[in-house]
């Protein structure tokens, strides 16, 4: 019964038979969404190639790379702890440690800049101010420094 049996063949997605692939914020390369991981901040995709390549940068020239960040944000090595190695994990683990990053950390918003941003830098209203380079960023969003109520969150 060749051509015949429904199971053999190809089932079609909800997406009317195409496969939905995602663009990795890196290498801007289209992936499945299965040979991505989301950044739990940002919700940016990145395709598993980078990933790995950037926390194996970070960990390999910490005084550089790390920590690994998407959109002003940490990575959580829980995060991709399936791409790397079990001593990877560790290494990237004990890195944290060392370094002791807080979890929420405010960076300059300014690429050339991105001093950490004291919490002591931070007013009531979120306005950020870096003791480096004196530029305002907003303390929700950690993009540029806005009025009122921040929408970007």
């Amino acid at each position: 019964m060749a051509g015949g049996d429904s199971q053999s063949r190809p089932r079609k997605s909800s997406q009317g038979g195409r496969v939905v692939k995602f663009q990795c914020v890196v290498c801007v390369d289209k992936y499945r969404v299965n040979k991505m991981i989301q950044s739990p901040n940002c919700m940016h995709f990145l395709c598993s190639t980078c990933v790995k390549g950037l926390f194996r940068r970070a960990i390999r020239n910490p005084e550089v790379a790390f920590p690994v960040q998407c959109c002003n944000a940490n990575i959580p090595v829980e995060t991709v702890c399936g791409l790397l190695s079990g001593a990877e994990c560790v290494e990237y683990s004990s890195l944290v440690e060392d370094y002791d990053i807080p979890v929420d950390n405010t960076y300059c918003h300014i690429s050339t800049c991105r001093e950490i941003i004291p919490p002591f830098s931070i007013s009531r209203d979120s306005r950020a101010e870096c003791l480096k380079c004196h530029s305002l960023t907003c303390g929700v969003c950690k993009r540029g420094w806005h009025k009122g109520p921040c929408t970007h969150w």
